[in-house]
């Protein structure tokens, strides 16, 4: 029995600190604001990419039904992650966009959906019409 408690706090500890571990987003940097058009484009591109990697580990992904099935609260912590790494990612896109549009810089069509849907939208969406 000790054995099994053992087993199950360690797989707990390590589980804590592998599946659930989303890249820290930091909202304002240091050389913000000397950002020029195309490299705030490229920040902004970061951010996006960052979420969608956020989503392919998350929702109904393998990776996530898997976390889910094996240990339902680590499914759960990962869901919470997750969502406190979005809310950081949509701050930080919406300060870039101010930049830009302070700036007069050009906002993208993809920028635009991810304004409008907050990231969410999928991935595959066709933006050429």
């Amino acid at each position: 029995m000790k054995k099994l408690s053992t087993y199950i706090t360690t797989f707990t500890i390590a589980s804590l600190f592998t599946a659930c571990t989303h890249k820290n987003v930091e909202i304002v940097k240091n050389n913000d604001e000397t950002l020029n058009c195309k490299k705030l484009t490229t920040q902004i591109a970061n951010v996006m990419d960052i979420n969608s990697e956020i989503n392919k580990n998350t929702g109904l992904e393998n990776k996530s039904i898997a976390t889910w099935i094996l240990w339902p609260p680590l499914g759960g912590i990962n869901q919470v992650n997750a969502s406190i790494a979005r809310d950081k990612i949509d701050s930080r896109f919406n300060y870039l966009i101010k930049l830009k549009e302070k700036n007069k810089c050009k906002i993208t069509i993809k920028e635009r959906y991810y304004m409008k849907y907050k990231g969410r939208f999928s991935e595959n969406i066709n933006l050429s019409k």
